[in-house]
């Protein structure tokens, strides 16, 4: 292979990595705009959200749009652990390797 197409290749990689950085950079800029939603929500929001999440997992599943209900069933899960034990998810491996 001659170096001109071996550097291209190497720049096509760059900015592929640079793609996915990206992409992964804004879900979870996503991820934590919704979870600073979900921490400002009182209990009865808290009780609508999980009704709303159910609701749409359940009709996701019918639809046999799976990962969707995946998606659904994941966030409900955040929410329960914030309703009943005030617990987000962060944190979970720092508390768990001080526990050891």
């Amino acid at each position: 292979m001659n170096s001109s197409r071996m550097n291209r290749l190497e720049e096509l990689g760059r900015v592929d990595a640079e793609r996915a950085s990206t992409r992964k950079g804004k879900k979870n800029l996503k991820a934590e705009k919704i979870q600073a939603h979900y921490d400002s929500m009182s209990e009865k929001q808290l009780s609508k959200e999980i009704k709303l999440q159910e609701k749409k997992m359940l009709k996701a599943a019918k639809n046999m749009e799976f990962e969707e209900a995946a998606q659904h069933r994941d966030e409900l899960k955040k929410l329960k652990n914030l309703l009943f034990i005030g617990f987000t998810g962060t944190g979970l491996k720092e508390s768990s390797a001080h526990e050891k």
